[in-house]
């Protein structure tokens, strides 16, 4: 049975996604009300930090979870904090079971910021635990979740080559992904630079440099014989051959960034958002419906031009700022302060951050930060205002 309290009724839909050539979920509970659901994947790989993440993206289209500590300002934060009980009491997080999850707010023993863990305990209850404690050792399975319609990545797929041996043996550079993940180490990968090109054009060289300690030969009678010599010797540029090499490196950069999780960029919403700033001199056209501080921090609130990420942005930029980000240390005040215009704005805004994660939103998908109700990602149409910060 549900609370009373649970401001969110979820309806438990479980299926099974048959996917050939792909890792397929384990099972989804999608939520009533909203288009949120749900997922579970399995974790190949539990010794990559990036392992849950990778589980998520590439296996289910979806993004792991956050559950906060549900204390103080932090009650019923983000959409696992009130989906927890049902999916506990439903059965689709089963007693005894470890799960991945992303923590928020949590004492260091419980799993601090970060990846972790919980174990579920008789009657729907939830111990937390840090990525390094010997439960999550055990830990094989992460929770996950995605807006609308399901959208596994595809494959990735290499650009034609002139060596297909080159393409089925290549690896992606260590420094960008440690390990690969399931569906990366069953697909091919992007090739690597092809040799031949370097070793064909290595006996061009060679030739060309034989005539010179006899410079006769060049003007000898028996030149028609090496006949393609004397044309390589025209045609070839100043620089040595390996500009062959050259063509081939962008297509094979091309290749790599194409299958880079989403994952690894949460950081500043900068890098999603491809706006051309205000034209300078032109006066702001968005009115600042109201100002404050907290914690050293100047924000105000403007009204939306859009229903997208960008169009958010833009309206903030407008004013020479950027979409506020808010911390747990200053949510309090921050509501306290947006009471104020919530006759004029409603109470959802759109927001930058929470505690320094976008959650790698983008196009119509925002941070909504509902008074009373706390911060989830949701569309960027349920709010009218949005709130920045200089």
């Amino acid at each position: 049975m549900l609370s009373s309290s649970l401001k969110f009724s979820v309806f438990l839909v479980l299926s099974q996604f048959v996917l050939r050539s792909q890792q397929q979920c384990l099972g989804t509970s999608k939520m009533q009300g909203n288009d949120y659901t749900f997922a579970l994947a399995e974790v190949s790989n539990r010794s990559n930090p990036l392992g849950p993440q990778e589980a998520c993206y590439f296996g289910c289209g979806a993004q792991i979870v956050t559950q906060s500590s549900n204390r103080g300002d932090m009650a019923r934060l983000t959409l696992m904090d009130n989906a927890a009980p049902a999916l506990t009491s439903s059965g689709f997080l089963q007693a005894g079971q470890i799960y991945f999850l992303n923590h928020l707010g949590m004492e260091e023993v419980e799993g601090g910021n970060g990846i972790g863990c919980i174990q579920v305990l008789p009657g729907n209850r939830i111990a937390h635990y840090p990525r390094g404690h010997q439960v999550c050792q055990k830990a094989n399975v992460a929770i996950c979740g995605f807006w609308g319609k399901q959208a596994i990545p595809a494959a990735p797929r290499p650009k034609p080559s002139t060596s297909s041996a080159a393409a089925t043996t290549s690896k992606l550079p260590p420094s960008r992904i440690n390990t690969t993940s399931t569906v990366m180490t069953t697909s091919v990968l992007p090739p690597k630079i092809p040799p031949t090109a370097t070793t064909s054009a290595t006996p061009i060289t060679t030739r060309i440099r034989r005539p010179r300690p006899t410079p006769p030969v060049t003007t000898s009678p028996i030149a028609p014989a090496p006949k393609p010599t004397t044309t390589q010797t025209r045609n070839a540029p100043p620089p040595p051959p390996p500009s062959f090499v050259k063509p081939t490196t962008p297509a094979t950069t091309t290749s790599i960034q194409e299958i880079l999780p989403v994952i690894e960029t949460i950081s500043d919403l900068s890098p999603f958002i491809d706006e051309k700033l205000p034209i300078e001199g032109e006066p702001p056209t968005t009115d600042i419906l109201h100002r404050f501080n907290v914690d050293g921090r100047s924000y105000h609130v403007v009204n939306k031009d859009g229903n997208s990420l960008a169009q958010a942005n833009m309206s903030c930029r407008k004013s020479q700022t950027n979409i506020g980000g808010v911390t747990s240390a200053g949510y309090e005040a921050v509501a306290q302060n947006l009471q104020q215009v919530v006759d004029t704005t409603g109470n959802k805004l759109i927001i930058g951050s929470w505690n320094g994660d976008n959650y790698s939103l983008r196009g119509n998908n925002c941070l909504i930060m509902q008074l009373n109700n706390g911060i989830y990602p949701g569309s960027c149409a349920e709010a009218t205002a949005v709130l920045c910060q200089s």
